[in-house]
């Protein structure tokens, strides 16, 4: 595909973890005049909100559809036989929505939204292994909800309010009475992508990309004293490229209009279908015309990844929009001294090879990695799989291929905090006595010239699966302003105020701090980042011949 094709005159702001992301799209909406857009992999409507914490999302939307405010909302859904628990999370969500002002919403239409699924389908040998184990899997959801309602009470309720928030199952179990029964087997709809980008666009003005969902779990502040520490990214951004983000929006909402009818057709006959029936979807008009320079200096491309689905009227915006993997390659391609990469996943062999013929190709360059301690801690359903194991081997192996290729030109770290570890806290979750902050950030900085931020991993889903977004920014001063601010989060009063990656080993640097995180005492560290060591991924690694890696 085309190289990324950077437009001038943005103005990108930079986001540091939730309490920063969330307050400054909460402000977005309140101030919106016309139109929110908003695709999420998860969205929590009664998340309290930054800005104000006796209101939460519900409020704030239900506030701006109040004035007038159209929005769009995409939802990411889920294979509902193999993680039955995000299905019924997103069409929960869904439903919330969908009631947000009322039956008279419903019929005006104000706020429109829909369960999307990803439209890539499996090859044939997945699509016969996956339906012989659906099989097996439907028998145990038809056993946890009959426990669900002996365990209830109250005539099974709590069964029933479960199966209703999951139409995909509808399709293998049907209710009958307190009872659920498998219908006459049929071959399951396999979902091994979904909509992993985050995006809100405020009135085709303002776009806010990244990697972070509205959720409870996601939510923490710059001193990660939360219960459950989280690091995340976003930035805020205006200019021209913020059509091209639009457009990617209206092209998916449209295309996935008619995917979404077809499933609601599809849905049998029964009491639960009216609930989720929305009101009549209308398509999208573009109409979104760049807008004018903002006086900034900052250039910007955007780089989107969709396996399949684009409608045709896209080809043209869609050869300013290049790929999540061309950014990458022209990212990593930029650097000659340093390369700095937070990212939740590291499994894309072809990213560990074109970061060794960069190093290779650059004697002075060098790589720094920010991981989390436990890469999988985001599916309720899948535990300790197969694939789980597997995506751990080929993050594992990556690393000690950069290792044993690079030698002291890369270094690995992760996160910690300054909170002690609790008895309930997982062994995998925790380091040096203490809870681990789980980096789900996804950023790219070369030299201070040029940064990336956005939703992709750097594994086979987020190049050739499911659904990304992210930005490409050049604009050398304002890129060193961010790298300073981050660096100075993570490392604390080890990062000299002076330091420039430009004269000093950026590198040595990030050891030094380590080892000082790592010596002080729970309590006492002065930042947050320590040295990963790979024997902690082994530990968990198995690598399964049955397990295609752009799966995982």
């Amino acid at each position: 595909m085309h190289g990324p094709a950077f437009q001038e005159g943005h103005r990108v702001q930079p986001l540091i973890e939730a309490e920063e992301t969330y307050a400054a799209i909460e402000t977005a909406i309140d101030r919106a005049e016309d139109e929110v857009l908003m695709a999420y992999w998860t969205l929590t409507p009664d998340l309290d909100l930054v800005t104000d914490r006796a209101e939460n999302w519900e409020a704030l939307l239900s506030r701006a559809v109040g004035r007038g405010v159209r929005f769009r909302v995409l939802l990411a859904d889920f294979d509902p036989v193999f993680t039955p628990t995000l299905h019924r999370s997103a069409w929960r969500t869904y439903r919330r929505l969908m009631d947000l002002s009322g039956p008279s919403n419903r019929a005006e239409a104000t706020l429109q939204v829909m369960c999307s699924q990803n439209p890539v389908r499996p090859g044939l040998p997945e699509i016969v292994a996956g339906n012989v184990a659906a099989q097996f899997r439907i028998g145990r959801l038809i056993e946890r909800l009959a426990a669900s309602a002996e365990e209830g009470g109250g005539g099974g309720d709590a069964a029933r309010r479960a199966f209703a928030t999951a139409p995909g199952l509808w399709r293998h179990i049907v209710r009958r009475g307190d009872r659920f029964v498998r219908r006459q087997p049929r071959p399951a709809n396999l979902l091994p992508g979904t909509h992993h980008e985050k995006l809100c666009i405020v009135d085709r003005r303002t776009a806010f990309v990244g990697g972070l969902d509205i959720g409870e779990r996601r939510y923490d502040t710059l001193r990660h004293d939360r219960e459950t520490p989280w690091h995340d990214l976003a930035c805020r951004l205006e200019g021209p490229a913020v059509a091209l983000l639009t457009h990617h929006f209206v092209d998916r909402w449209n295309v996935e209009l008619e995917a979404f009818r077809d499933f609601m057709d599809d849905l049998p006959d029964f009491e639960e279908k009216a609930d989720v029936r929305p009101a009549e979807l209308r398509p999208m008009t573009d109409g979104a015309e760049a807008a004018g320079g903002t006086g900034a200096e900052g250039e910007v491309a955007v780089a989107t990844s969709r396996s399949g689905g684009e409608s045709p009227a896209a080809l043209d915006v869609d050869r300013r929009i290049t790929s999540i993997s061309a950014a990458i390659e022209e990212i990593v391609g930029a650097a000659r001294r340093f390369l700095y990469i937070e990212t939740q996943y590291l499994r894309a062999r072809s990213v560990t090879d074109r970061l060794i013929r960069a190093a290779r190709e650059n004697p002075e360059l060098e790589i720094i990695l920010l991981l989390p301690l436990a890469p999988d801690r985001l599916d309720p359903d899948a535990g300790w799989s197969t694939p789980t194991r597997h995506g751990h081997w080929l993050q594992y192996r990556n690393i000690r291929r950069l290792r044993r290729a690079l030698g002291e030109r890369v270094g690995v770290f992760t996160l910690v905090s300054r909170q002690p570890a609790g008895d309930d806290d997982a062994p995998e979750d925790t380091v040096l006595g203490a809870r681990g902050i789980y980096v789900h950030a996804k950023t790219i900085v070369a030299d201070d010239r040029i940064a990336m931020v956005g939703s992709a991993n750097l594994n086979g889903r987020s190049l050739a699966l499911d659904t990304e977004a992210a930005i490409l920014w050049r604009q050398p001063a304002a890129v060193r302003e961010f790298r300073q601010r981050l660096w100075h989060h993570h490392l604390g009063f080890a990062m000299p105020d002076d330091f420039d990656p430009a004269r000093h080993s950026a590198l040595a640097l990030w050891n030094r701090a380590a080892a000082v995180n790592m010596r002080a005492g729970i309590t006492a560290r002065p930042g947050f980042a320590i040295a990963l060591e790979n024997g902690r991924a082994r530990r968990k690694a198995r690598p399964s011949p049955f397990v295609r890696s752009r799966y995982v």
